[in-house]
């Protein structure tokens, strides 16, 4: 669960984007930029385009100070400097289930 440790009253926003083309990369960069959380669903990408989109994402991830989080085998979680990501319980994808919690 994102949890925000510089000013606990802002309110956590966060947006889900379905990446169908890398093209649609900078827009992952300029949500995280605006200082609110992205789901990404990479579902819809080539392997080689997924392939690159994560080492774009890593790169962001270093850029910006960001955490991040794979929720499942075709979902991303980036959060923007300052919040936490935290795991339901330690082995979450483990049993084949997402329980990932993301809340403020």
């Amino acid at each position: 669960r994102p949890q925000r440790s510089r000013n606990q009253n802002v309110e956590t926003r966060i947006e889900t984007v379905n990446i169908t083309s890398y093209n649609q990369a900078l827009e992952i960069a300029e949500i995280l930029r605006s200082d609110v959380t992205v789901i990404i669903n990479v579902a819809q990408l080539s392997t080689t385009e997924r392939s690159r989109l994560v080492d774009f994402m890593a790169g962001l991830k270093a850029g910006l100070l960001a955490e991040s989080k794979r929720v499942s085998e075709d979902v991303y979680l980036l959060a923007p400097d300052g919040m936490e990501i935290e795991a339901d319980t330690e082995d979450h994808l483990d049993d084949g289930g997402d329980r990932l919690i993301v809340r403020p």
